[in-house]
């Protein structure tokens, strides 16, 4: 018999919400950024320092209405899943940039 074995869940620390909100601030002050093709980016980006600033865990919390992208959503989701242990911080800061 296959036993499921849950993941170990282990939530960030205020030193990594910090440096993680420190590594967005940086993509949103690279320059292609702001190149139309990126706007779903920058909006999800946006968001997610709100986020982590404000610690909002909870989907109720979140205004996603400021995002108009399905990928800026994806982003603010990405940034509460951060929050919670589910996902690293490589994974959230790691959305690509188009050139």
């Amino acid at each position: 018999m296959n036993t499921l074995i849950e993941p170990q869940i282990l939530l960030p620390t205020e030193e990594q919400i910090e440096e993680t909100i420190q590594k967005i601030n940086d993509i949103l002050e690279l320059p292609e950024i702001d190149l139309p093709k990126n706007a779903a980016v920058k909006e999800g980006y946006d968001l997610a320092v709100d986020i982590l600033v404000e610690d909002l865990r909870e989907v109720k919390d979140v205004d996603f209405t400021r995002c108009r992208t399905i990928q800026g959503r994806a982003i603010a989701m990405l940034t509460q899943d951060y929050l919670k242990g589910e996902i690293s911080q490589e994974i959230l800061v790691g959305v690509g940039l188009k050139k």
